[in-house]
Parts: C-alpha cells; sequence; structure tokens
C-alpha cells in the first residue's frame, strides 16, 4: 500500500473502541472537522446510518456541517444540546440529488432528526429521537 493509499485508508477508520475501528465506505474525518477549530469527534453510529444514506440516494452526499465544538456551535446559532456537539449529526447536500429526495430518503430509514433547510440548500441529519421543529 502507498502512502497515500494508506493515509486515505486512515482518513476513513472511524474509531469504535481502543483497537476497533469501522472504515467508513463514503466519508473521512477531515469531512466532518470543525470550521473553527478543526477537531473532529464523529459517533460510529452516526457514521454507519450516513453510510447508508449515501448507498440508498446513490450519489455522493457533501458535509457542509459535522462536528461542532462549542464556540462554533454558538457562533452559528446552533441549539445548546446540538447532536452536532456530539457527533451525532451533519448538514448534507448532493449537487446529484435534491434535498427534498435527501429528505424523504433519511426519514425512511429512520434518522430522527431531519430537516430541509430550503433556503440555504441542505439537508439536517442525526439520530437522536424523531422531532419536528
Amino acid at each position: 500500500m502507498t502512502k497515500e493509499e494508506q493515509f486515505e485508508y486512515n482518513e476513513k477508520a472511524f474509531k469504535i473502541k481502543a483497537g476497533t475501528f469501522y472504515h467508513a465506505k463514503h466519508f473521512s474525518h477531515r469531512e466532518f472537522a470543525c470550521k473553527c477549530c478543526f477537531k473532529e469527534a464523529m459517533d460510529v453510529a452516526f457514521i454507519m446510518f450516513l453510510d447508508a444514506l449515501r448507498d440508498k440516494i446513490n450519489a455522493p452526499l457533501l458535509v457542509s456541517s459535522g462536528w461542532r465544538c462549542k464556540s462554533h456551535n454558538e457562533a452559528v446559532g446552533g441549539a445548546v444540546n446540538s447532536y452536532h456537539l456530539k457527533g451525532m449529526a451533519a448538514d448534507i447536500y448532493s449537487p446529484f440529488v435534491s434535498c427534498t429526495k435527501i429528505d424523504e430518503t433519511a426519514r425512511k430509514m429512520g434518522f430522527g432528526g431531519v430537516k430541509h433547510y430550503k433556503e440555504q440548500g441542505f439537508v439536517h441529519v442525526d439520530i437522536g429521537p424523531k422531532r419536528t421543529w
């Protein structure tokens, strides 16, 4: 394996517990990094759900916001208990599939929080309890 291949392999490895990793099919750590501090602490179950959504949609999903530190969450007006803070949420879109289709598919798959922000052009998905806002 070349250095580049090893880097890409490591970028897609999300830690489940000591010595155990889930290798994401479609996403890497840097896609979920906080825009403020560049840290990332995504929940593995969420990454698995997002990989499944990507497979179901059959088109690339781009992450506009993943994990957030507390100060970045406050700066963007995020909820105090936002699932972004827990690594259990992302704001996503696709250049090839409508946000309406992403929204509908995520709901059918059982994502807890799903909201289509039409004016901003993205869909928030999380694995918290089912709710609307």
